[in-house]
């Protein structure tokens, strides 16, 4: 959320000792989170790293799964629910150049978290 400081803590519990094998979630399974998204810098790059990982899988285990890129987007090409956005021909412009740079990819971790990482969303920060 713009604006909004974030600390993400990722732990690993040793004490006491828990079940040793991680119960996977489907990714729209109620039970925690199941979805994390982070934006990055280099997107290819965090693509090689999460693939060279032995306790990581992408969701998608073909050797043509690759990092994605959303296709170049039109303001006609999309909806905002709010009338006073919709109506913003500038507005809608932007978003349509900021969809059109967006990149992404998902995996899983060891946990059966889905990860999603972005690059290209100009409009929510550094």
């Amino acid at each position: 959320m713009p604006g909004a400081g974030l600390t993400l803590e990722i732990m690993e519990y040793h004490n006491p000792v828990g079940r040793k094998e991680p119960i996977r979630f489907a990714a729209n399974d109620v039970s925690g989170a199941r979805h994390v998204a982070l934006k990055v810098v280099n997107i290819e790059e965090a693509f090689a790293h999460i693939q060279a990982q032995p306790d990581t899988t992408l969701i998608n285990e073909t050797p043509d799964y690759r990092v994605y890129q959303i296709s170049q987007t039109k303001p006609d090409d999309f909806y905002y629910f709010d009338p006073g956005k919709e109506a913003d021909a500038a507005g809608k412009a932007a978003g349509a150049r900021i969809l059109s740079e967006v990149k992404y990819f998902y995996f899983i971790d060891r946990y059966g978290l889905q990860w999603e990482f972005e690059q290209g969303h100009t409009d929510i920060g550094s």
